[in-house]
This record gives structure tokens, C-alpha cells and sequence, in this order.
């Protein structure tokens, strides 16, 4: 067989020679249609936007869409990925961020104020402090993470009308999923965190269609304004509350278990109405003003 030449004039390149010029390439993100490419020789080398210093974080600098095509594993307290642009779009593609296992670094960190920043699909894991954490991260999304083992929340998404979609938090040290002021949660699951599974700070959540169960305290927490909209969840074995909401919250169409406080505990603005609740330690309900006919114990009669 002829051996490979790459013909230039005046200059001729074996096999040999072509692959040790391709060796001689930096080891930076390579672009394909558009899209960066992010794997563990990126972040050894560093490059993959401009100010991405060898080792990790991998720093991505520049709005853009980019992709994981390796696992990405720290060997030390850092973070594995920092955004500290706006407009970015991060598919994880199914690979896994790990973190160290131990100290105050996040697997995802958006540091200081940011907007329009996706992630999606892919795991996150074994940070010492969050799966993916943000500081003010306003409009973001996190679709089909899984977060697990990581020292603090699954997902801690700080900032104004976040969306958290079709995720998965499990044995994480503190929340599963944790969002602020007005942010939306929708068909995702928590289970066995130590804290509460879904929890929404400030005012305006929505928390439509998730499962949370055998968390260390409450199953689906609203929190720190009120109105918000919980509706058509299943909340059961949690060490705590079933469904806490607060100041005109509206709690619907809910199946809510054996759980170890009241099934509903409501501000007394709030409105509740077709909820199941069953088995409840701390009782069914507690506050709040029935919108429609609710189960309590096998009983329309409820408090």
C-alpha cells in the first residue's frame, strides 16, 4: 500500500509527518456547524474561549452554543465548568460533569449577574457544593439534568423567571432543586435530598407536574412572597410537609401522602381545591380557604 502524501508545491508530507502536524494543534474547543466542542483535553489545555486558562474551570467567556463530547472529571476543589457570559446554550449531550467530592466548588458556576443561559442534558454530580449554581441568573434554563451527590443543591438557580424542566435531583446534601422570583419548575423529580425537594423562593413560582418524595423535610416548598401556582404534583414520604405555600398561593389537582407534617400547609390567603391527601402524620391541612372539593383521608370533609 502507498504510503499518505499531502502535496503543497514545492513540498511533499508522509503519513508520518501529517500526523505529527495534526499532533502539534492546540488542544482547543473545535467547532463544528457553529457549536464548541468541550471535552477533559480542552480543559487540560485550556483555549476553549478566550481567557480560558489551562486546567479547570473550563471558562466559557462568549455567548454561543456549546457541547460536551467527553465527561468532565476535576481533580481538585474547582469548578468544573464558570459561564460568565450572557446568550449561552450548554447541551451537556449526555456526558457527565463530577465534581470533587468535597469543598465550596459547583460543577456548573454562574458567577455575578447573567441572562439567557441554557443547560441541558446530561448529569451533574459529586460537587462539594451544587450540581449547577448561579449568583443572578435571569431567564436561564436547566432541562434534563440529572444532579446527584453533590454537597449543597442539585440545581441552586438564582436570578429572575428560571426554568427547571424535566430534571432529576437525588442525595443531594441540601435542596434538590431550588429556584427564585417567578421562576417555573415542570415534570421533574426529587428524591432522598437532605433538605427539601423542590424548593421556590420569593413570589410568582410555578410548580406544575413534578414528583418529590423521601426527602430529609418538606416534598414542594413556596416560599418568601407567595403566588404562586402548585398544581397536579405528587408529594409522599417526605420527612416533613407534603405542600408548603404561603400569602395567596394556589395548590390544585395534587396527590399528597404519607408524609410526616401536614399533607397542605397554606398561608391564610391561600386557596386549595381536588387535592388528595392521605395519611398525613401532622393531619391534611392546614390554613388556607378550599377552592373545590378536596379528599382527606377517604372524606370530602376537610379542615
Amino acid at each position: 500500500m502507498g504510503r499518505l502524501e499531502l502535496r503543497m508545491p514545492g513540498t511533499r508530507f508522509s503519513s508520518l509527518t501529517v500526523a505529527l502536524l495534526v499532533a502539534m494543534v492546540p488542544l482547543q474547543a473545535i467547532a463544528t456547524d457553529g457549536v464548541i466542542a468541550i471535552n477533559q483535553a480542552v480543559a487540560v489545555h485550556g483555549g476553549a474561549t478566550p481567557g480560558d486558562t489551562p486546567g479547570f474551570p473550563v471558562t466559557i467567556s462568549q455567548p454561543g452554543s456549546y457541547r460536551l463530547v467527553g465527561n468532565l472529571v476535576v481533580g481538585s476543589d474547582a469548578h468544573v465548568i464558570e459561564i460568565t457570559s450572557d446568550h449561552v446554550s450548554l447541551d451537556l449531550a449526555g456526558f457527565s460533569v463530577v465534581g470533587f467530592g468535597s469543598g465550596s466548588s459547583s460543577g456548573i458556576h454562574i458567577p455575578d449577574s447573567h441572562t439567557d443561559v441554557e443547560i441541558r442534558n446530561g448529569s451533574v454530580r459529586d460537587a462539594g457544593n451544587s450540581g449547577i449554581r448561579s449568583s443572578d441568573c435571569s431567564g436561564c434554563r436547566i432541562i434534563d439534568v440529572r444532579a446527584s451527590g453533590n454537597g449543597w443543591a442539585g440545581v441552586l438557580l438564582s436570578g429572575q423567571g428560571g426554568l427547571i424542566q424535566g430534571c432529576t435531583a437525588i442525595s443531594n446534601g441540601n435542596a434538590g432543586l431550588y429556584a427564585t422570583d417567578g421562576s417555573t419548575f415542570i415534570e421533574n423529580v426529587t428524591y432522598a435530598n437532605t433538605f427539601i425537594g423542590i424548593f421556590h423562593w420569593a413570589q410568582g413560582g410555578t410548580i406544575v407536574g413534578n414528583t418529590s418524595y423521601s426527602n430529609s423535610n418538606k416534598g414542594i416548598s413556596a416560599r418568601g412572597g407567595g403566588n404562586s401556582i402548585i398544581r397536579a404534583n405528587s408529594s409522599y414520604g417526605n420527612s416533613g410537609v407534603g405542600i408548603d405555600a404561603q400569602l395567596g398561593s394556589s395548590v390544585l389537582d395534587n396527590a399528597v401522602a404519607g408524609n410526616s407534617g401536614y399533607g397542605l400547609d397554606l398561608g391564610a390567603d391561600g386557596g386549595y381545591g381536588r387535592n388528595v391527601l392521605e395519611n398525613n402524620t401532622g393531619g391534611t391541612a392546614d390554613a388556607g380557604t378550599q377552592m373545590g372539593t378536596n379528599v382527606c383521608n377517604g372524606s370530602p370533609i376537610c379542615p
